[in-house]
């Protein structure tokens, strides 16, 4: 299950400030005129940072094509097919199935809600660079194992918590 910060005013404080220096525009659902703009400029900012991730992923999996075992290589496949259907699901989420953005309502309560699986969204990415950076790294010098399984436990996760996401918002 995916994990998600604890919902405490100066946790949730720091999560707003962290995500707001990352991405651009994002005011953390503080004004409620700005409501769909944030939402969209996470939704651009994890969409983008999946494609590095899935690039890092691409260049790792060439450079060390002749080495992966079949069913690390068809893993490695699945994976990247995975996060590139993720990278298009956050990319091209219709702004119109957020009914409570839409109507500028969001009560406090509900803004820590969604902060925090923004919050929980954006720890599973960081998680995903971090294996897949270790992994490029050792594929550089040669070696590396391939962390399928550890990968695909932080996809499961991401999946979590986009599912929970967008059901929050259609609610």
């Amino acid at each position: 299950m995916a994990r998600h910060p604890v919902l405490d005013p100066s946790g949730l404080a720091r999560v707003a400030s962290r995500l707001g220096s990352i991405i651009p525009g994002f005011a953390a659902y503080s004004e409620p005129s700005r409501l769909q703009e944030d939402d969209r400029a996470l939704r651009k900012a994890v969409g983008d940072h999946l494609g590095l991730v899935l690039g890092r992923l691409d260049r790792s999996r060439a450079r060390v094509a002749k080495t992966l075992s079949e069913t690390e290589a068809a893993d490695a496949k699945h994976l990247a097919i995975l996060l590139a259907r993720h990278r298009d699901r956050i990319h091209f989420a219709p702004a119109g199935g957020a009914a409570r953005l839409e109507q500028h309502r969001l009560e406090d309560l509900e803004s820590a809600g969604l902060l925090s699986l923004d919050a929980g969204l954006w720890a599973m990415l960081e998680e995903l660079e971090d294996l897949i950076g270790s992994w490029e790294l050792e594929t550089r010098k040669g070696g590396g194992t391939w962390p399928g399984d550890a990968l695909s436990s932080v996809v499961t996760e991401l999946e979590a918590v986009l599912d929970e996401r967008e059901s929050f918002l259609r609610s």
